[in-house]
């Protein structure tokens, strides 16, 4: 069985040490929200995973699956 990581582990090694309030303001994403992804207390929606998409040059299929 395969148990892929959540995606706020792997957003954490997209972001580095980057505050999550700037990381937040460059995605246009609320901070709280993008917090709790990367605390992996809340699942990625279809609208941030776009936005992390394009903020971050990668697919939006890296962040919703």
């Amino acid at each position: 069985m395969h148990n892929p990581p959540h995606p706020g582990e792997v957003l954490v090694e997209y972001l580095g040490d980057l505050p999550v309030m700037d990381a937040a303001a460059r995605i246009g994403a609320d901070p709280s929200t993008l917090n709790n992804v990367l605390t992996c207390s809340s699942s990625v929606s279809t609208d941030l995973a776009q936005r992390l998409a394009q903020a971050l040059g990668t697919s939006p299929d890296l962040w919703s699956g």
